[in-house]
């Protein structure tokens, strides 16, 4: 525990965070709680801002890239002027900022709906070809021409934004996708399972498999389709974050029975392991995120925001 601080309140009482994104140039983080409101917090701790949310518990979050503006499950909040946007009728179950800035994807009960980060103004994003479940993560490429999808069904989608198409369909053996993140030429997707598949980014073709599960962990033949069904039969990958050279990406794996989160450091070009940290408790879904310098991990836990170095790569 040592190896981790935290910043701003312990959440016994407040509720637990749900979601956590740096702001850019290190100027912070920005932090989602379950009480329904944003927190805002230097890295030495110091909570500088509070603002509340809408009625859904605030699950996702992300930071428009000028770091003006955060989207969670239902608000959008102007960090400038210091207060809320525009609010959402219907809770969003994940959010991902347009490159631009101008436009936010959120994943919806059947779809993708595309925002207009200044006004709210949703419209349903449906690209030909694609068959929807609960889209449970999203992740805009740098280049904003790609988009994918990961969906309850352990589906992956993958979409050409310009031409509004569906460029590619991956049915993952996972049971439920609860992270994605573009890379370079890759597209990191985790969830309840052994491994994080690293997916090309244009046909979606299985690139490489990062074994995050112990070989005491991995499903014995025997199990049943109850067992595969049960969450806590399996270690469940809850984040992916990726150093701002995309060269290196971070897991955070909690291990069957929860208790124990893993984070993993991991040269995506080679699927070597370089470095493990472990945390004593479990973390947030999309609760793990990396800082624009790349030498600080935060994760949203259920006691609180923790920070901690970035392990020495060896």
């Amino acid at each position: 525990m040592s190896a981790y601080r935290l910043l701003g309140p312990a959440t016994v009482l407040d509720g637990c965070p749900t979601g956590v994104a740096f702001l850019p140039a290190d100027a912070g983080i920005v932090a989602a709680y379950a009480d329904r409101r944003v927190r805002v917090m230097r890295l030495d701790g110091t909570v500088v801002a509070s603002f509340a949310t809408g009625r859904a518990m605030s699950g996702p979050i992300a930071v428009s890239p000028d770091g003006k503006r955060v989207v969670t499950s239902d608000t959008c909040i102007d960090l400038a002027k210091g207060k809320p946007l525009w609010t959402s009728m219907a809770p969003f179950l994940s959010v991902a900022f347009a490159p631009n800035g101008r436009g936010v994807f959120v994943g919806i009960p059947v779809g993708v709906g595309r925002v207009v980060a200044a006004t709210g103004k949703l419209s349903r994003f449906q690209p030909q070809g694609t068959y929807w479940s609960l889209v449970t993560a999203l992740s805009v490429s740098r280049d904003g021409r790609s988009l994918v999808a990961g969906q309850s069904n352990g589906n992956v989608v993958l979409v050409d934004l310009e031409k509004k198409k569906n460029r590619a369909d991956e049915h993952s053996t996972l049971r439920r996708l609860n992270a994605v993140a573009f890379g370079v030429d890759v597209v990191a997707v985790a969830g309840d399972g052994p491994d994080v598949r690293l997916l090309s980014s244009t046909d979606l073709s299985i690139r490489r498999s990062l074994p995050v599960a112990t070989p005491s962990e991995t499903r014995p033949p025997h199990r049943s389709e109850s067992d595969w069904n049960d969450s806590l039969a399996w270690p469940e990958t809850r984040g992916l974050a990726w150093t701002p050279d995309l060269a290196t990406l971070v897991t955070a794996t909690i291990g069957p029975n929860g208790g124990v989160t893993r984070l993993q450091v991991w040269n995506a070009d080679r699927g070597e392991e370089r470095a493990r940290l472990t945390f004593p408790g479990s973390i947030a879904h999309n609760g793990v995120a990396v800082s624009p310098n790349g030498g600080t991990i935060a994760l949203a836990a259920a006691t609180g925001v923790f920070v901690a170095e970035m392990p020495r790569i060896v």
